[in-house]
């Protein structure tokens, strides 16, 4: 749907969520340093839910994105605790992550480390 662009690129909110993708490499890859492991592929895939009631203009909303799923596979060198430690320091320390979760965004993390789901 047009929403009077030219249809050929990112929405401005699509944008949002590329940062959150990039940052959670970045902060989840310094962790990893920070906890004695190395994280030597990562793969992350993102769900969206959009209530656009405000971007069409039928109703002001508090809350835009009312959730959003990160689908983490990663491989990494090292001990495991490591490992786990980022899974569960990750949402306090991306930037982004922790802006949407104060927006009222649930942001939920599924993990999968060497092929285990966490």
């Amino acid at each position: 749907m047009l929403r009077g662009g030219t249809d050929e690129g990112s929405m401005p909110v699509e944008y949002v969520f590329m940062g959150l993708v990039g940052c959670t490499h970045v902060i989840a890859n310094n962790l990893a340093a920070a906890n004695g492991i190395t994280l030597t592929s990562m793969d992350i895939k993102i769900d969206v839910t959009m209530d656009s009631h405000g971007t069409r203009l039928i109703n002001p909303i508090d809350v835009p994105f009312p959730s959003c799923i990160l689908h983490i596979t990663a491989e990494f060198d090292g001990p495991r605790e490591g490992a786990i430690k980022v899974t569960e320091m990750l949402r306090d320390h991306c930037a982004v992550s922790k802006m949407l979760q104060e927006s009222g965004t649930i942001v939920t993390e599924n993990w999968m480390l060497n092929g285990i789901a966490i």
